[in-house]
């Protein structure tokens, strides 16, 4: 699942004081860039070692993703949210919505405008997945 860290990191208003939430990424930003963004680089790496054996397991060469039940939200919708998330971490940005991450990614050039796109497609794709899922089964 998602760390605490990481739910902490993305705040959302409901209803109250926008200055409140505004206050609180300042610090959230200044922690996590702090010591040369050591945290930030931390808290990549910790999430990269706990996800690599889960997205690089090799399930058996005579089955195929047809064969088997899956689970869309943890096999697939996951893996682009955590990429980019590590990603970002890694390039000194601080992650927000996906979305919002993969543009500030392209617009701080850490990659290029093709292969924003590119994630912004992977991404939607998995989104899309997860929800007709979650229509499917109710």
């Amino acid at each position: 699942g998602y760390h605490l860290a990481s739910i902490l990191r993305n705040p959302c208003l409901i209803a109250g004081d926008q200055g409140l939430i505004d206050t609180y990424m300042a610090i959230t930003v200044k922690i996590l860039q702090a010591d040369g963004g050591k945290m930030a680089q931390q808290l990549a790496q910790e999430t990269l070692e706990e996800n690599i054996g889960r997205f690089s397991e090799k399930k058996g060469i005579e089955e195929n993703v047809t064969a088997r039940l899956i689970d869309v939200k943890k096999e697939i919708y996951r893996f682009p949210a955590v990429a980019v998330d590590c990603l970002a971490l890694s390039s000194h940005i601080i992650p927000t919505t996906v979305w919002k991450t993969i543009e500030e990614m392209e617009n701080q050039q850490v990659i290029s405008p093709n292969n924003a796109h590119h994630l912004m497609v992977l991404t939607s794709i998995s989104a899309e997945l997860r929800l007709r899922t979650y229509i499917a089964n109710g």
